[in-house]
């Protein structure tokens, strides 16, 4: 396997989930009127709820303002970046290349 890891990633990541010692999953979840809910969709659902119950619509007029931190230098305002698809398709290759760096080296101790 470690002779051919940079053209066959996939047997790597099911080898290193096999490994793992605990799958994490979610659920089941109990619901406001106290039933329990397993169902995948249910589930999501109850997530949703959840989440937009705790989370606020902010009231864009009146944001407060911030102090400036720095003051005519270089950093003092952001700039305007440009992403295209090469600049995206190189940085996921960088991750990628990365991580089965990693995964290597906890493979050959």
């Amino acid at each position: 396997m470690a002779a051919n890891i940079k053209n066959d990633t996939k047997s790597l990541c099911a080898y290193v989930n096999s490994r793992c010692k605990s799958k994490v999953r979610v659920g089941p979840l109990v619901a406001d009127n106290g039933n329990i809910v397993a169902d995948a969709e249910d589930m999501s659902e109850q997530l949703n709820e959840y989440f937009t119950s705790v989370f606020t619509t902010e009231n864009l007029s009146s944001i407060p303002s911030t102090d400036t931190v720095a003051k005519d230098n270089e950093y003092s305002f952001l700039s305007d970046i440009e992403v295209d698809h090469a600049v995206v398709i190189n940085w996921q290759v960088f991750v990628q290349t990365r991580l089965l760096d990693q995964m290597i080296s906890l493979l050959e101790f």
